[in-house]
């Protein structure tokens, strides 16, 4: 799913599902009120061993203002996020929380208000190219009918990469024209820079495991596994 969902910032095209609770609001997104949710039967014998491991190894990182998280590193939970970014369960959940925390000098940037009048002639340029969105976070919806239809058989894979490819070259457009990219880069100068190339090195490597990740779930996705990922060669 991040494959095709993922983004590079809050301008991108959508919000990464691997970020917490993204995956399951948009599932619930699919259903309509009147339409609850499919109950599922308890889980089987021994499934929480396989999905965490036995003994169950976890690890917590410190979230700033006296808040952590903490976060399973063994079991099948471990060994996927191992196989998918290249690199050991723990250093992945420590670099990406650590890049999380400082990305929050963003929500900082979103606010600006010369930030949001370039939103606002983005959404007026998108809108004319026949996609209804206010924010860039709304350009996850457009994908709801392909992505739903990929989870029922429906759709096919090569569906969804035509539906990214049109929506993506829409939003690069009206970001170009409405200054959207351009007015974002110069107030995250102005707003977080120092902050940012404080911690350059963590945001490098989580920009490089998420890159990683993407190249790898391309290669899972048509066959082409990794040597360390089971079912590779």
């Amino acid at each position: 799913m991040d494959l095709w969902v993922h983004q590079d910032g809050p301008i991108g095209m959508a919000a990464p599902v691997a970020e917490p609770g993204a995956l399951d609001a948009f599932l619930v997104s699919l259903h309509s009120a009147d339409s609850p949710m499919r109950a599922y039967p308890p889980a089987p014998p021994g499934w929480e061993d396989a999905e965490f491991g036995n003994p169950r190894r976890e690890i917590t990182i410190d979230i700033g203002g006296g808040g952590s998280v903490t976060v399973p590193v063994s079991g099948c939970a471990g060994k996927v996020v191992e196989q998918l970014y290249g690199v050991d369960a723990a250093t992945f959940h420590r670099t990406r929380t650590a890049a999380i925390v400082v990305s929050k000098v963003l929500d900082q940037v979103i606010g600006n208000e010369s930030v949001a009048d370039a939103t606002r002639r983005w959404s007026t340029c998108m809108r004319r190219q026949g996609y209804r969105v206010t924010t860039p976070d709304d350009v996850y919806e457009l994908f709801k009918d392909d992505v739903e239809g990929l989870l029922n058989s429906t759709r096919t894979v090569s569906h969804l990469a035509d539906a990214d490819a049109e929506i993506g070259a829409g939003d690069a457009e009206c970001k170009a024209q409405s200054g959207l990219a351009t007015t974002f880069a110069r107030t995250l100068i102005d707003v977080g820079e120092e902050r940012l190339r404080r911690n350059e090195g963590v945001l490098a490597a989580y920009a490089k495991y998420r890159k990683e990740g993407l190249e790898r779930a391309a290669a899972i996705v048509s066959g082409s596994f990794p040597d360390d990922v089971d079912g590779g060669s």
